[in-house]
């Protein structure tokens, strides 16, 4: 048993879930689900509109279109997608796109 008092030994449940969610097994995870706000918020609501699929498999990033057009267009911009896509995670989650 510990030394401290019992009250130093408590924490609070906020800090208990902040070391869970931040725990290195759970940040994948987290950053799966997060991917398609990310692009809505990075490609904007008319690209979004038109997105059938996004997903992250590792760090690919596979998105599928309605219109063959649009996925020709912004396959133009790979390079630059991915880093405001990383940047808007906050850590370099995506190493690719593979457009659909």
């Amino acid at each position: 048993m510990s030394n401290k008092p019992e009250k130093e030994r408590l924490q609070k449940i906020d800090e208990i879930l902040a070391d869970f969610r931040n725990s290195k097994a759970l940040q994948k995870g987290f950053k799966k689900l997060e991917v398609a706000a990310v692009w809505k918020q990075v490609m904007g609501a008319n690209v979004a509109a038109l997105t059938e699929q996004v997903s992250l498999e590792g760090d690919v990033l596979r998105v599928k279109f309605q219109s063959s057009l649009l996925r020709e267009e912004l396959r133009f911009g790979t390079a630059k997608i991915v880093s405001e896509m990383n940047a808007t995670l906050g850590a370099a989650v995506v190493r690719e796109i593979r457009w659909g």
